[in-house]
């Protein structure tokens, strides 16, 4: 089974304070819990369960954004089971232009660490990324890449104008396979006040959409996707009803808690 990395989650659960913040956009700081279930059955890969935890805290730090993440499953198979811990830290500056990340994924005792810097140029110019780890290690960035927080901006000011459709190359830092093509369709506009769930006093006066995202490597933007991503998402940045489809079987992400953080600016 491929290892369940929640690290998807950094283009969809990311928030601000400030409305200067993404043109228009007033984007809330918070901390997210989410339960992991399986949602759908397995399709071959012999799951025949998963139960855990996702932690998301974002940050507005004065010149950048700041995002945590803290991720632990344990699955059951065919083969008995699986323990996996994921945990993931980034540094995006406002305009674009820099991003830093490490992240960190163990899973049977193996070890898999990634970390590094990533610059992009102005306008349609590319960027690069230089990793620490693994070291010497090198990507070049097409022109228009998107660091996360700039991505789920991006899907929020689409949403507002009434686009269906969005396509953007995205690289957020959590392993060292580059920049991934994504393709977002946003559903009908659901009308403040339709939600009554977990964080219903942050949630439940703002309007939302329903989003379902697809990830593929870049040389193959018409093949089966690496991972596609499902949630509500909320003008605020924050997402309930997430599902997490790898192909073979899919997660379910339920809000456990939401909590208004302080921004570190």
């Amino acid at each position: 089974m491929a290892p369940v990395r929640l690290c998807l989650l950094v283009a969809i659960v990311v928030a601000a304070a400030l409305p200067a913040t993404g043109q228009g956009v007033a984007l809330l700081s918070h901390r997210a819990i989410y339960d992991l279930t399986l949602a759908l059955p397995s399709l071959g890969s012999g799951t025949a369960s998963v139960r855990g935890r996702l932690v998301l805290e974002w940050s507005d730090a004065c010149d950048g954004y700041t995002l945590s993440q803290q991720m632990h499953s344990e699955t059951a198979d065919d083969e008995g089971g699986t323990v996996s811990d994921f945990t993931m830290s980034t540094w995006e500056l406002k305009n674009g232009e820099q991003f830093r990340f490490t992240s960190r994924h163990v899973e049977d005792r193996e070890i898999d660490e990634v970390r590094g810097t990533a610059t992009m140029g102005r306008a349609d110019a590319g960027g690069r990324v230089e990793f620490s780890k693994p070291p010497g290690e090198r990507l070049a960035l097409p022109g228009g890449t998107l660091f996360p927080t700039a991505h789920t901006l991006l899907l929020i000011r689409k949403a507002a104008d009434g686009a269906n459709f969005v396509r953007a190359m995205v690289f957020d830092g959590s392993n060292n396979d580059g920049v991934m093509d994504s393709t977002a369709w946003i559903g009908k506009r659901l009308q403040a006040g339709t939600y009554k769930g977990v964080g219903a006093s942050a949630l439940a006066s703002l309007a939302s959409w329903p989003v379902r995202v697809a990830y593929h490597l870049p040389e193959s933007p018409d093949a089966v996707p690496r991972y596609e991503v499902a949630y509500r998402m909320f003008e605020n940045g924050v997402a309930t009803d997430v599902i997490l489809d790898y192909g073979d079987f899919a997660l379910k992400g339920a809000l456990l808690q939401l909590d208004h953080i302080k921004p570190g600016c």
